[in-house]
């Protein structure tokens, strides 16, 4: 399951999720609420983003996945740790990229100690003050199955992802699950 961007929407992640569907894993990419073709408007939306990624896994167990993993890029990234840490049987892993500890009223740094599944944390060493959050959110993670890898990149959230180590560290936890 893909959550995208604050300044993005859904087709951020198709590319992605077409390349996972093609190796047999359901997929799902979504709007959050006031993004996108989304028909809620956006000013209430950051307090219920958390919210939405949870209804998504919902929807991704009601058409027969099995696990459900979460990917999310910055704000997504944000969103996927709080709905992890609030619906924890219904998730198996969390891959934040490039998430800050807090975006509107989302706390990852909160969440992050109720995380009790695996989590893989990706930044890029050059994405300055989010490699530090990423370091701070690894640190107060709960569970004992997590990573955290800071790549030689730059790029930041939904950028960082289709890099080769980036892709290859997400596709091989994926598997693992």
């Amino acid at each position: 399951m893909f959550a995208h961007e604050s300044r993005g929407g859904l087709c951020q992640w198709v590319p992605f999720a077409r390349s996972f569907a093609r190796r047999g894993y359901l997929t799902l990419a979504f709007d959050f609420r006031g993004y996108g073709r989304s028909q809620t408007p956006r000013r209430s939306a950051s307090s219920r983003l958390a919210a939405d990624v949870i209804a998504a896994a919902r929807k991704a167990r009601s058409l027969g996945a099995k696990k459900v993993v979460l990917v999310g890029a910055s704000m997504g990234g944000t969103a996927v740790i709080v709905a992890a840490a609030n619906a924890r049987t219904l998730i198996n892993g969390v891959i934040p990229v490039s998430a800050p500890t807090t975006y509107g009223r989302m706390d990852a740094l909160k969440a992050a100690p109720r995380l009790q599944v695996s989590v893989l944390y990706l930044v890029g060493a050059g994405d300055e003050g989010f490699n530090e959050q990423a370091r701070q959110l690894y640190e107060a993670t709960g569970s004992p199955d997590k990573r955290l890898e800071i790549l030689d990149s730059a790029q930041h959230g939904v950028l960082l992802a289709p890099e080769p180590a980036a892709r290859s560290l997400i596709e091989s936890f994926v598997a693992a699950r």
